[in-house]
């Protein structure tokens, strides 16, 4: 003879199908948006200067960069840098850079991250600052 399932088994495999589709949900990585700014410093070293810079960004929160290249954000080519969080990393590119006659104005693109970021996008608009002394700012919204 055949048993069917009593009322108690089914209303648990209810419960737990639906508990999978929300914990796929949870995890999954969303668009994010990315909003504030970072001051950054060239160090002049050979053959090539650095950046190094860091800031608030929104909703990250404190960041430094790395990776960047003054000089292609300057003539406008674009660039790609990391930015570093206590909870992980996340990859940006930016590009599309046109003179606006106080700075460079263009997109940036979020390409990814490492864990807590893992697999994360955005984009957006970044402007940034002509360098005055060895130092600029790039603003993200």
């Amino acid at each position: 003879m055949q048993r069917r399932p009593g009322f108690e088994a089914l209303e648990s495999m209810t419960l737990l199908s639906g508990l999978a589709g929300a914990a796929a949900s949870i995890g999954a990585p969303h668009p994010i948006q990315l909003t504030g700014s970072i001051k950054i410093e060239v160090k002049f070293h050979h053959p090539q200067p650095t950046d190094m810079g860091a800031g608030s960004i929104s909703p990250l929160g404190h960041v430094t960069e790395s990776g960047g290249d003054s000089m292609s954000l300057i003539m406008g080519d674009g660039e790609s840098i990391t930015l570093t969080t206590k909870t992980g990393k996340i990859f940006v590119t930016i590009s599309g850079l046109t003179d606006t006659g106080n700075g460079n104005d263009g997109e940036y693109t979020i390409t990814g991250g490492t864990k807590a970021y893992a697999g994360e996008t955005g984009s957006g608009h970044v402007h940034i600052t002509y360098p005055r002394q060895g130092k600029f700012t790039e603003s993200y919204s």
